[in-house]
């Protein structure tokens, strides 16, 4: 997304400062960044709610309807399963096929590059193995599209490995023991790696012996005689 002048949206916007900005769209500024591309993808979807009822308007009265009745009666879960279903979703397709504009082709491929980010982060926190494949395979492509020829060589290896695991260790990842957690609370679990940078992190700032051992069962030996 760089000189997409995404930057300088935010920025104008009064969102970030042009310097956190630039660190958000690197991937830096994590929890920033993705509250901003969250907000960027909900401006956009603003935009393009009346464009694409106009669309269904002249495609389907039935399904403009529906949507008019449940939008009137503030009827959110008929909302929600209304944009899950089949028939909505195949009426998105269209509109977005029916646009040859190259600058709505751009930032529609970035609304879709959020949601499957999104729906990643979910897998990982919510500890859903399933999903995470799932969502991982919807994010493959994009590494070919944008020539990141590394992911892209071994994104597809780990696809194929994942789907021949041991079923044993198959059943501990779809229990959701492929990420790791603090406490009982949810949507808070993050992969091994994220979490062991984690308590490097706090290795070094307060010293090894204070990590709470709920967060990884670290075991600190005193015993001069050993080197654990």
């Amino acid at each position: 997304m760089h000189s997409s002048e995404l930057e300088d949206v935010w920025v104008d916007s009064n969102s970030l400062g042009p310097k956190t900005a630039e660190h958000a769209l690197s991937g830096h500024s994590y929890a920033k960044g993705i509250g901003l591309h969250k907000l960027t993808m909900q401006a956009m979807w603003r935009i393009l709610t009346q464009k694409l009822l106009t669309f269904i308007r002249n495609r389907d009265h039935d399904l403009e309807k529906e949507i008019q009745n449940n939008l009137s009666s503030n009827d959110i879960d008929g909302v929600v399963s209304l944009v899950a279903n089949k028939d909505f979703r195949e009426t998105v397709d269209a509109f977005v096929a029916s646009n040859d504009n190259p600058n709505f082709q751009f930032w529609w491929t970035y609304v879709e590059m959020v949601q499957i980010l999104l729906l990643f982060i979910r897998a990982q926190t919510d500890g859903l193995w399933q999903l995470h494949l799932h969502a991982f395979k919807l994010i493959v492509p994009f590494f070919y599209r944008y020539n990141h020829t590394n992911y892209a060589k071994w994104g597809t290896v780990y696809i194929s490995e994942m789907n021949h695991l041991p079923n044993e260790v198959k059943a501990l990842f779809e229990s959701g023991n492929f990420v790791v957690k603090r406490s009982e609370k949810q949507f808070n679990q993050v992969d091994p790696y994220q979490s062991q940078e984690w308590l490097n992190a706090i290795g070094k700032n307060v010293g090894l012996e204070q990590v709470d051992p709920l967060i990884g069962h670290c075991v600190v030996d005193h015993n001069p005689n050993t080197s654990q």
